[in-house]
């Protein structure tokens, strides 16, 4: 999914930096930590929003809402060309909480959220494996989450301590 990339000065990226932190802060907050108007926080903000280089989300802990089976699964493609088809199907799942394509052994790499055992098992070994194209799967079982990121803070951050 790149896209085309939006020019960004460090202005934007203190804005944005601050809504990492905290992604409800009021545009009056923002505007006098970063001693400017109101309406400059505003309008920067409008066009970051505009631009797509900005959303802003509800993260949840799975956790905390019951899901207690956090995984990775690896997943092999063949042939190939039903790649698409099968990504199609697996973001129609409510369990994944991430998707990507990569090089290597395996064609596509989720991340999934499961109630308990029982339920990734049935996800697992039913409902994925079940969809047309798929080859071989394997999967890693996240004992404890130690932290949860958000990595485009790290990366604001970097970009602001480098301007």
């Amino acid at each position: 999914m790149p896209s085309e990339s939006t020019s960004l000065d460090k202005l934007d990226y203190k804005i944005l930096s601050q809504l990492l932190e905290d992604g409800r802060k009021s545009f009056t907050d923002i505007a006098d930590e970063l001693k400017v108007a109101i309406s400059t926080v505003r309008n920067r903000y409008n066009k970051l929003v505009k631009s797509g280089a900005l959303r802003i989300i509800g993260r949840t802990n799975p956790y905390k809402l019951g899901f207690q089976v956090y995984s990775r699964i690896d997943i092999n493609v063949k042939p190939h060309n039903k790649i698409e088809k099968v990504i199609e199907e697996l973001i129609e799942m409510p369990e994944l909480t991430f998707l990507v394509t990569t090089s290597g052994k395996y064609s596509i790499e989720v991340s999934v959220a499961c109630k308990d055992h029982n339920h990734f098992n049935e996800l697992m070994n039913v409902r994925v494996s079940n969809i047309d194209g798929v080859d071989e799967m394997e999967s890693t079982m996240y004992y404890q989450v130690r932290k949860w990121a958000q990595q485009e803070a790290n990366v604001v951050n970097n970009i602001l301590n480098g301007m």
